[in-house]
């Protein structure tokens, strides 16, 4: 038997099918938003909003996390949808399993803020973990999934070609 939250999803998925391509910006961020809408955080989480460097974020942490350790997440959407609503759950999952606090970030997306806007609040944000909550870049690591894993290597290059000291990769 499955819950009545991944029920409540296929229900959703059901009514949404189609060509994503073929739906509004508005419906599509809807759609990321109804989905995080019906996620469940567990009680031991702890979600602290914050504004990192002019960036809207998040802090996810679980009883286990260590402090100065960080993981910089950056959600999907294709760039245009996804949010800190939407991903997090999966961040207070990927805090768990990793015993590391996760940072969340709520970077400008298209049409309204074409690139480079999401990777200038990218590496905004890798900058200001560095100089203003004075975590190590080894004690960094930077993920993604979907556009947000393409934000990752884009973040590495640049901040690679602006020699600025790299986080933790492999």
């Amino acid at each position: 038997m499955i819950s009545k939250e991944m029920e409540n999803l296929i229900n959703l998925l059901k009514q949404n099918q189609g060509d994503p391509s073929e739906q509004s910006v508005e419906a599509l961020r809807e759609s990321f938003e109804q989905i995080g809408n019906m996620t469940i955080i567990p009680k031991d989480a702890k979600c602290e909003p914050l504004d990192a460097a002019g960036v809207p974020a998040e802090w996810i942490s679980v009883p286990e996390s260590v402090n100065d350790h960080v993981v910089l997440y950056f959600h999907g959407g294709g760039y245009v949808a996804g949010s800190i609503n939407s991903h997090r759950e999966m961040c207070v999952r990927l805090a768990r399993a990793s015993k590391t606090r996760v940072l969340l970030i709520d970077y400008r997306r298209a049409p309204e803020h074409p690139f480079p806007a999401a990777l200038e609040d990218a590496t905004k944000v890798y900058q200001w973990l560095i100089s203003s909550e004075e975590i190590k870049p080894k004690n960094i690591i930077i993920a993604g999934e979907s556009a947000g894993g393409g934000l990752t290597i884009a973040t590495l290059i640049k901040l690679r070609n602006d020699k600025i000291d790299l986080p933790t990769i492999g």
